[in-house]
């Protein structure tokens, strides 16, 4: 086969001709139609990354270089906001981009400026204000600029799709953030965007924020762009603080992070100081995703009650807070707090204190002195009080509570040590039927708490540390407000001791009336004495009870009028037999100087003790009573009218009455609500004899207990005649005076066997406040009008009206009224006063007053 024919060698030359006369044209016409061929081609490059990245992307003109172009006047609108740049030089291979592919290599932007926000599209004008409240401009603020976050971070994210990415320079840079009338803007000097895998590294070493009309100079800004996520931190002048509403606040540093989930802001080291206290060392995080998320978190707080008159603290303080309702915050706002430490004037301190704030719900918690507290709280939006609440404590130790909190003591006062102790539990619920809130309408509370493993060191209840605390109390009441009604129902144990009650306050806010009825659940004697903790009965904790115990109480009180109150109890004072004290130790009685057989019960009283007062005695003094004490003048001496006024005036039931009487406490809370004080005790005269020889003068809850245990052991085994003899020779009646016979001697120079009713009555006047007596002996005279008077007539007339002298009697010695002249006594009918510690006359004969004691051995 032969070969083909070649073309003619002129064709081959014509040909060549033609291509290198195409070439020198190209060539000649490259200066003029290079650029315009590279412009379009970037210019559909531009138009494709930015319609991928949802961006408008204009320039006024460009420049083209021989490693690149130079765009002017550049214009980017995007859904959350628009960006402008002065001049942006870019790094391009022209041939990449003559085929349609553009390979940036890097790029520098002179003074771009950003603007970002809702109104940053389309701004207001300069005079547009704001409408409505701080909540509803907050709802605005959170419902439409936190879309940007996921716009920005879809539009960076095409950063990954370049190839190379490429490395930015930016110089005199600056971002708005705006919102209406307010701006926060961030400058920076220069920055760079060095490439890293899939991204950039952001560094700006010396930039400028804007905020709240502050500028903070010389803020470190360091961060990283990647597809995935937008991360930008600063680290802030430590000698600059922005205002705040009341106060002024610092911050170490600010870090925000923004993927297409949403944007978080944490700023650490946070210091608050406002007129409501401060914040230390605290970090804030802001997330915004499907609902904003605030948390408060490893800081602490220190809340102090507010300055009077509450005056603005730091530059701009409390302008952007006026009228802002806590409550009304909008539903898409998360508030939290996270392991802060809280402290406020007379609270102890919460430990990890933490909880969240979410549509209308506040729950909460913290750690309490070793235990945990919990509380949830519901609110209907634009009310600040509550529709529900509930409180939980569980395991919280006193001790550790209250160790910093106790009160100071008094001046000028030994110090007496007040300590708490043990484990507390419990729940407090409250809440409103209906719509109504806590406080407005009717409102329910039930509630419980527990005591556990308790110990109480407490000046007023014992001399000593009382253990073996078990009390539980459960709980509930209706508050009424239109009825005017509070209705309370509850219990309240120490171990198998158990109280169960109703009661109602009607008319509160009027004149209110309190009406309480309550049981004690069936019980056996020795069981309760059990049950009370050992600590409050002293030496007597040993004692053997008998009887089963099932009281009841009914109390009704005016409180406006208590005068009239009534309070009925019984199944209580004859309940329970004391069969032996067995008491621990004793008083330091003596017989013929050997302690006295029988200290450890009251059948000692029977016999010829001496006991000496150790308390409200002079210094130096010596003072004994008891039947071998000198001046003790036994019952069947005196006459009659002397025992009489002395129990008439304390308790007129003497004869027939327990170790308490229902009347006497009666008028004691009659006369010590009327006064608003303790003025009067109401204690029987077995009660006072127990306070003279058993126990001391303090006055405790446990004294008061003691002193009517011992009492009913007294009133169950001792003759009456008895108790009322040591009565009159053991009481106090002036300074350094114990009994009757050196009373009639100190006040009348006359043995007590001689006393008249007048001088009778005025001894049993004294008793309440015995030293009153040296006083009235000092100025010569006696009270002689008001209350005195009153009250002598008072026992004069129930010396006669129970038979103890004549009407004839009281009438002679009238009138009632003691004189002394240089501390002398002036007898009755102006008689010259006798000499001292001897007889004016000879004593009456007695009638038969009854079966009298045997004295003597």
């Amino acid at each position: 086969m032969s070969p083909p024919d070649r073309p003619p060698r002129r064709t081959r030359r014509r040909v060549a001709l033609i291509a290198l006369g195409v070439a020198l044209a190209l060539a000649a016409a490259a200066p003029f139609v290079l650029p315009l061929l590279v412009e379009a081609a970037l210019s559909r490059a531009v138009d494709r990354l930015a319609g991928r990245s949802g961006l408008d992307v204009t320039w006024a003109a460009s420049d083209l270089r021989a490693d690149g172009l130079t765009l002017t006047d550049v214009g980017v609108r995007f859904e959350a906001g628009r960006a402008r740049v002065a001049a942006v030089e870019v790094e391009v291979s022209l041939w990449a981009a003559l085929t349609g592919s553009v390979r940036v290599t890097a790029v520098r932007l002179d003074g771009p400026e950003l603007w970002v926000g809702a109104d940053a599209v389309d701004p207001p004008s300069g005079d547009a204000a704001d409408d409505g409240g701080v909540a509803d401009r907050l709802e605005r603020l959170l419902g439409e600029p936190f879309s940007m976050p996921s716009q920005v971070t879809r539009s960076l994210a095409r950063v990954g799709e370049l190839d190379p990415i490429p490395r930015v320079h930016v110089e005199r840079a600056r971002a708005v953030v705006r919102r209406g009338r307010r701006t926060h803007t961030a400058a920076v000097g220069e920055a760079w965007l060095d490439p890293i895998d899939g991204g950039w590294r952001l560094r700006a070493p010396d930039a400028a924020l804007e905020v709240g009309g502050r500028r903070l100079d010389g803020v470190a800004v360091e961060g990283a762009i990647t597809p995935e996520r937008v991360v930008v931190e600063a680290r802030l002048p430590a000698d600059v603080s922005l205002p705040i509403p009341g106060g002024r606040a610092v911050a170490a540093s600010a870090r925000v992070t923004a993927t297409e989930g949403g944007v978080e802001a944490r700023v650490g080291g946070l210091a608050i100081a406002s007129r409501y206290g401060r914040v230390e060392g605290a970090t804030l995080t802001a997330r915004w995703a499907e609902d904003v998320r605030v948390t408060l978190s490893d800081g602490a707080v220190r809340l102090d009650p507010p300055a009077r008159p509450a005056d603005p603290v730091g530059a701009g303080a409390g302008a952007s807070g006026a009228g802002l309702d806590p409550w009304r915050v909008p539903p898409t706002l998360r508030l939290a707090a996270e392991g802060l430490t809280i402290e406020a004037p007379g609270l102890p301190r919460l430990l990890q204190a933490g909880g969240t704030w979410h549509r209308g719900r506040l729950d909460a918690r913290a750690v309490l002195a070793g235990g945990e507290v919990r509380l949830a709280a519901g609110f209907t939006p634009g009310r600040r009080r509550p529709d529900g609440l509930r409180v939980e404590i569980e395991g919280v130790r006193l001790a550790p509570l209250f160790a910093r909190r106790l009160p100071p003591e008094p001046p000028r006062r030994p110090r007496r040590r007040s300590r708490a102790d043990g484990i507390l539990d419990g729940t407090l619920t409250i809440a409103t039927p209906g719509d109504d809130v806590i406080g407005r309408g009717v409102t329910l509370v039930d509630g419980s708490l527990a005591w556990r493993e308790g110990r109480v060191e407490l000046a007023g209840l014992a001399d000593g540390p009382v253990d073996g605390i078990d009390l539980r109390l459960d709980g509930r009441f209706t508050w009424d407000p239109a009825a005017d009604l509070l209705d309370v129902a509850g219990r309240i144990a120490q171990g198998p001791l158990a109280l169960v009650g109703e009661g109602r306050v009607s008319d509160a806010r009027g004149d209110p009336r309190v009406r309480l009825d309550a049981r004690g659940e069936p019980i056996d004697c020795a069981a309760a004495f059990a049950a009370i903790p050992a600590g409050l009965w002293g030496p007597y904790d040993r004692a053997d009870l008998t009887g089963r115990l099932a009281p009841t109480l009914r109390l009704d009180w005016p409180v406006h009028r208590p005068q009239a109150l009534e309070l009925k109890i019984r199944k209580l004072f004859k309940a329970c037999e004391v069969r032996a004290l067995n008491a621990r130790s004793w008083p330091p009685a003596t017989v013929e100087g050997q302690p006295a057989p029988g200290l450890d019960d009251v059948g000692w009283l029977d016999s010829r003790f001496v006991l000496p007062v150790a308390e409200g005695v002079s210094d130096g003094a010596e003072v004994r009573v008891g039947p071998g004490a000198p001046g003790y003048v036994p019952i069947e001496q005196l006459p009659r009218y002397v025992g009489a006024t002395m129990y008439q005036s304390e308790e007129m039931n003497f004869w027939r009455n327990n170790a308490i009487d229902r009347g006497l406490l009666v008028r004691a809370l009659r006369i010590d609500l009327t006064h608003g004080r303790f003025v009067y005790g109401g204690s029987t005269v077995t009660q006072q004899l127990v306070k003279n020889l058993f126990l001391t003068r303090r006055k405790t809850l446990a004294r008061k207990l003691q002193e009517l245990l011992v009492a009913t052991r007294i009133t169950q085994a001792v003759d009456r005649h008895r108790v009322l003899e040591l009565y009159l020779n053991c009481i106090e009646f002036g300074p350094d005076v114990y009994g009757i016979g050196p009373a009639a001697r100190y006040y009348f120079q006359k043995d007590a066997r001689q006393l008249t009713p007048r001088e009778a009555v005025f001894l049993a006047m004294l008793k309440p406040a015995p030293r009153r007596g040296a006083y009235y002996r000092r100025r010569g005279h006696g009270p002689t009008h008001g209350w005195w008077v009153e009250r002598a007539e008072e026992l004069m007339r129930r010396l006669v009206d129970n038979g103890q002298i004549a009407a004839a009697t009281a009438a002679a010695e009238r009138p009632y009224h003691i004189e002394w002249i240089d501390r002398r006594y002036v007898p009755h009918r102006g008689g010259p006063p006798g000499p001292p510690d001897t007889p004016d006359a000879s004593p009456e004969p007695l009638p038969d007053g009854g079966r009298r004691l045997p004295i003597g051995p």
